[in-house]
This record gives C-alpha cells, structure tokens and sequence, in this order.
C-alpha cells in the first residue's frame, strides 16, 4: 500500500477486516482515476 497522510500502515491494514479493505481500495482507486484525469486534462490544453 502506498503511504499518503493518514493512510493505513502495512501493520493496520492486515487487522482490517475485508468489508473496510474493500472500501479503502474503492476510494484509492477513485482518486488515481481522478487524478489522471486531471492529467489528461493539463495534457489536452
């Protein structure tokens, strides 16, 4: 996992239970799609 502010640690993430893994991955995996959109925006101009 990759480390942002507040972002869970390997150590934490292993005692998550799966339903909280799922929707931390889910949010992760919007802001990287958000992200390179942005990019693909900046690129366009």
């Amino acid at each position: 996992m990759r480390r942002r502010d507040g972002e869970v640690t390997r150590g934490q993430w292993t005692l998550l239970p799966l339903s909280h893994r799922a929707t931390i991955l889910l949010q992760v995996t919007k802001e990287e799609k958000e992200a390179c959109k942005e990019e693909e925006r900046r690129e366009a101009r």
